[in-house]
């Protein structure tokens, strides 16, 4: 199997479905602070404001989402950072 690099997203980690669900959601957050539209039903301010939560252990208000959407930022940059590391380590 061969694997090209063209600016796409490759996690092969323990945590990837994690890792990807985060991207999805910080995305989400996105479009609805520029738009004001939710990606789909689900993607409720609430909802992505709780999943958030459940990631970082923190709370946020109604007015909190753009904290939200930086703390999510930095848990990704996070986690990117470790998968990097590991990737890194060699193991004899």
């Amino acid at each position: 199997m061969t694997i090209q690099n063209n600016n796409g997203v490759q996690i092969a980690s323990e945590n990837g479905v994690q890792i990807f669900v985060a991207l999805a959601v910080k995305s989400a957050i996105s479009l609805y602070l520029k738009t004001g539209m939710q990606a789909n039903r689900a993607y409720t301010p609430k909802n992505m404001r709780a999943f958030v939560t459940r990631l970082t252990g923190k709370t946020y208000k109604a007015s909190e989402l753009q904290k939200a959407h930086d703390d999510l930022a930095a848990l990704i940059e996070t986690a990117k950072a470790e998968r990097d590391a590991a990737a890194n380590t060699v193991t004899a």
